[in-house]
């Protein structure tokens, strides 16, 4: 009976009214769902189902995790916490519902539950707002895609969804897949059109890059109008437009053909494959040319593409001229970067620039020497070479190098050949010999074996016919014979390795002038003191095996290298070695003389280099240890041809006048000393220059041995040089050098 559950229920603690509220709720329920026809489940229903179909009636409870610990954000912008009571307190969830939202001292929600976002999409989709954001092309698809953002209550359930763009925007669409698919070439169709639209439109782009103007190829928009006026408007994708593309081209196979009358604003007939070629020719190998028109970006201009083992065979000096569709340019910027004085005799400068293209021929001689000769031709004004101005050209008008490798990945880059070479130069060399390996190289030689060696050979690499220059290589006991990538390289290796047979086709003579040195003994006491300059210390023994080796090296190279002519036959070689071994007696008592002489004369200033004194003393101590330094550089022997070595002794006593006339004027002594060190510093320069880039000017030995002779004349006029040499002289010759 109610009586009895009702007391029932007071003694286990329940509520009898709440279980009658729950048996009517059963009872409604049960009999809700018997006048539908649905059977009542045969397993208990987990708390999901449970959740799902409260939710349906609590949309309005439902809240998410906000940045604010512990707040959530409710349906319509409310903030809510889950009443401490709760299990979920602590715990926390992203999601949840709540069966009541009670306000005291803050919104609070009691018995929550943890809930699915996506369950409020379907549960809430009368209620769910969608919106559509960042439509894009996307090449796989081949059509136009978007991403869905669906909210309910102002709560973000789906943030990103992924979905076609065409059925929700197909104008919109269509525009994306034209402008992408078809303009810029992101469809995947086996169709010709497409390829072919895109080489022409490529080709117009090039004649941009060479011609350095952005008015060549039309916008963008008139290519869309192109394909807008073709394409049905409910077109949309890529499987769209192919069963469309199938059907047309079977009326008009070229209907989508660009035509390049239609790419370009204008004709540009000035840009021709003479005035911007594909390749460049120097010395016989064709080097790929590339082009672009953007400038601050690294490619601008016109670059060079160099394969590693070339790189020092660049002719840097035609690399001055660029392509014949830039010279123009070039030469006019030249010109208006002189000095007001110089300048003012070229205006208008476009009028003198056209004449003076007349006169100019690409080549070997560099730009500004031929410029010169062509203005003085056409306006009778010289130009210095000095007063060029490179450094102040755009980069675009200095030639660009790429250095690959064999497989054509960058190795490096740059406009300037030297750095590269500074960089990359010994490795050139090295791939260059172990290509050209097999065309001649013969290790081991001990004798002058070949009929004849050639000046240069002719080889083929990568189908490419390359140049290179046979050289004999002195490998201490014998000669390998190999090819180099330099003419200078390769007679310097040569001279060193002719030496080398001489001393192995003549070993007895050798073997006895090296045993009977005149004054052997004294010259290697006084040698000894040298390898100061060089900031060293050596046993006795490891000095005096040094000197003889340096003694009989210059011997036998200057009883062998007498005559100028050079050794390219066996037959030179062994009539030059015959006449040498008569000589080596003579040659070896001048050698001696001299080298002693030389020794004797550092032993005499030799004390004193180390005097201490004022501040211009010292700069004047620094500049003379740094003179001997340069002359008996570790050797010099050897090195320095016996002409000039004669004259060492002369340099030395000079030095010692210096240091006497020092103290009668210091300042005449310091400003000479600035002149001549304002020289030295360019002659320096020159030659690192000429170094890296595997160029040789004898003019500037010769200079070398005119400033030793201005010291002469400038500290030791009584010792009268047999080279007089004065300051305008020495400019004058420099100005012909550069």
């Amino acid at each position: 009976s109610n009586r009895k559950l009702a007391q029932a229920c007071r003694d286990y603690f329940l509520s009898h009214v709440r279980l009658r509220e729950w048996r009517d709720l059963h009872g409604q329920l049960h009999a809700l769902v018997s006048e539908m026809g649905w059977l009542p489940n045969e397993k208990p229903a987990t708390s999901d189902p449970i959740h799902r179909a409260l939710l349906a009636g609590l949309l309005g409870n439902i809240g998410c995790k906000s940045d604010e610990p512990g707040v959530y954000l409710g349906a319509r912008g409310i903030r809510f916490t889950i009443f401490p009571g709760s299990p979920l307190r602590k715990k926390g969830a992203p999601w949840l519902m709540a069966a009541e939202l009670t306000e005291t001292t803050k919104l609070y929600a009691r018995d929550v539950a943890i809930i699915d976002p996506a369950w409020l999409e379907k549960i809430g989709a009368h209620l769910a707002k969608k919106s559509y954001h960042d439509p894009h092309w996307e090449k796989a698809p081949a059509q136009a895609m978007a991403f869905e953002r669906v909210t309910v209550y102002g709560l973000v359930v789906v943030s990103k969804r992924r979905l076609a763009f065409g059925p929700i925007d197909p104008k919109a669409a269509r525009e994306l897949f034209i402008r992408e698919a078809l303009v810029h070439g992101q469809l995947d169709t086996k169709a010709d059109f497409l390829r072919r639209n895109q080489d022409l439109r490529q080709d117009v782009e090039e004649l941009e890059h060479k011609s350095r103007r952005h008015d060549v190829l039309v916008d963008e928009s008139h290519i869309f109008a192109f394909y807008d006026e073709r394409v049905p408007q409910d077109v949309w994708s890529g499987q769209q437009f192919e069963r469309w593309r199938r059907e047309a081209e079977r009326h008009n196979p070229r209907m989508l053909f660009l035509t390049r009358e239609y790419l370009m604003r204008h004709a540009a007939e000035e840009i021709t494959q003479e005035r911007f070629p594909e390749t460049l020719e120097l010395n016989g190998v064709v080097y790929q040319l590339s082009y672009r028109f953007e400038p601050g970006h690294a490619l601008d201009g016109v670059t060079l593409t160099v394969p590693l083992h070339l790189l020092n065979q660049v002719d840097e000096r035609r690399c001055e001229w660029l392509v014949p569709g830039l010279l123009r340019e070039k030469v006019t910027h030249l010109i208006r970067e002189l000095p007001k004085n110089l300048r003012k005799h070229f205006v208008p400068v476009p009028q003198v620039v056209t004449p003076a293209m007349e006169h100019l021929e690409p080549g070997s001689v560099p730009l500004t020497a031929a410029l010169s000769q062509a203005l003085l031709r056409v306006t009778g004004v010289e130009v210095p070479q000095d007063a060029w101005n490179l450094a102040e050209l755009p980069p675009f008008l200095h030639m660009n190098f790429k250095v690959v490798d064999e497989q054509g990945n960058e190795l490096a880059m740059g406009r300037g050949i030297v750095e590269l070479r500074a960089q990359l130069g010994v490795k050139a060399r090295r791939q260059f010999s172990e290509s050209a390996a097999n065309q001649l190289e013969r290790k081991g030689l001990t004798s002058f074996d070949v009929d004849e060696l050639p000046e240069q050979v002719e080889f083929t690499r990568g189908g490419q016919k390359l140049i290179g220059y046979p050289a004999l290589v002195d490998e201490g006991k014998s000669v390998r014979l190999t090819l180099l990538d330099t003419e200078h390289d390769a007679e310097a290796a040569t001279h060193r390795g002719l030496r080398r047979l001489f001393q192995l086709a003549a070993p007895d003579p050798v073997k006895f002038v090296a045993r009977n040195l005149p004054g052997f003994q004294d010259m290697a006491l006084r040698y000894a003191l040298l390898l100061e300059l060089e900031g060293g210390k050596a046993d006795k023994s490891a000095v005096s095996d040094r000197l003889r080796d340096e003694l009989v090296d210059a011997i036998c190279d200057r009883a062998f290298f007498v005559e100028q002519e050079r050794v390219r036959t066996r037959s030179a070689f062994n009539e030059r070695v015959n006449k040498a071994k008569t000589r080596l007696s003579d040659v070896a008592q001048e050698v001696c003389r001299v080298v002693g002489e030389v020794v004797t004369e550092y032993q005499a200033l030799r004390p004193r280099l180390n005097q201490q004194g004022v501040p211009i003393w010292q700069r004047a101590m620094t500049d003379i240890r740094n003179q001997l330094k340069d002359l008996l550089k570790p050797g010099f022997i050897v090195s320095v041809p016996l002409a000039r070595l004669k004259d060492y002794p002369r340099y030395l006593r000079a030095v010692q006048f210096r240091l006497d006339k020092f103290p009668i004027n210091p300042a005449k002594d310091a400003d000479w000393q600035q002149q001549i060190q304002s020289w030295w510093q360019a002659y320096q320069g020159r030659t690192a220059a000429d170094k890296q880039r595997g160029a040789h000017d004898s003019r500037l030995e010769e200079f070398r041995w005119m400033l030793e002779e201005l010291r002469v004349s400038l500290w030791a006029q009584q010792l009268k040089t047999p080279y007089p040499v004065s300051l305008k002289r020495l400019a004058k010759v420099w100005a012909d050098i550069a």
